[in-house]
């Protein structure tokens, strides 16, 4: 078998595994899990297992109901409904366990719904509460100020929290006014949960700049962020704060 049939097979054990006990009442499938076509031999499988309400805590300490469960390497208990399961050969699970209930309070894009016997189809089509309007002014204007927090902290010494600050928090800010500007690639869809997923696949040249800038010391990328965000953001943002940027870059020259 190749790669996505290997991982279509495990799927298909899965459905039929947990459709054995009388106490499951879905499973939603996730992300790659649900549009195979995405399937590559780093995906994981992403889904919610649905049990009777009563019977959550049960299926998240008790995983008989998993494929190979003697191929099992570890799990470990990430959030109150969520695990990861690793496997010898590699293969990553990432799964909640909940009742249908919870699932109105869950969002997930892409999904499917391979196996329901109680709300769960209906449950999945809730609305959610819309998002926080995007706010690039706002969204910027915070980058900025992580600049500063984030190259203070290397200036002190603190290299680990400097690049926590400037690579993770600072990025995610920066790149999601970046999406809202620069055109992406066709066929890429971005995932509404993490900004950062697939950014290579829709913008190949501002990703390997980007990577560039991170791969430096943190007083280097810091800085080098600041350069990326005027050459490829300010041409494209008809309001960019010029002026604010400004500022900050004076402020990290003096550094």
């Amino acid at each position: 078998m190749d790669i996505r049939e290997r991982f279509e097979d495990y799927t298909n054990r899965l459905v039929a595994s947990v459709a054995a006990y009388d106490d499951v009442e879905g499973l939603v499938l996730l992300g790659s899990t649900a549009a195979t076509e995405r399937v590559d031999a780093w995906s994981d499988h992403d889904f919610y297992l649905v049990v009777r309400q009563g019977r959550e805590e049960h299926f998240r300490t008790h995983l008989d109901w998993l494929p190979d469960r003697d191929q099992i390497a570890f799990a470990a208990r990430e959030t109150e409904h969520g695990l990861k399961v690793v496997y010898r050969s590699g293969a990553v699970l990432e799964f909640a366990v909940a009742n249908a209930d919870d699932l109105a309070t869950f969002g997930g894009s892409p999904y499917r719904v391979a196996l329901d016997r109680s709300t769960v189809t209906e449950q999945m089509l809730v609305t959610r509460p819309p998002a926080a309007p995007a706010d690039d002014l706002t969204d910027f204007r915070i980058f900025l100020a992580l600049l500063v927090i984030g190259l203070g902290r290397a200036a002190r010494g603190e290299e680990l929290v400097a690049g926590e600050l400037l690579r993770g928090y600072a990025l995610h800010r920066l790149v999601a006014v970046l999406r809202r500007h620069a055109s992406a690639t066709a066929g890429s869809a971005p995932d509404p949960y993490n900004g950062l997923r697939r950014f290579e696949a829709a913008y190949p040249e501002l990703g390997r700049a980007l990577a560039a800038a991170l791969a430096r010391p943190a007083a280097e990328c810091g800085r080098c962020l600041l350069e990326f965000a005027e050459a490829e953001l300010a041409p494209l943002w008809r309001d960019y704060p010029r002026q604010d940027a400004d500022a900050v870059r004076a402020i990290l020259e003096s550094l």
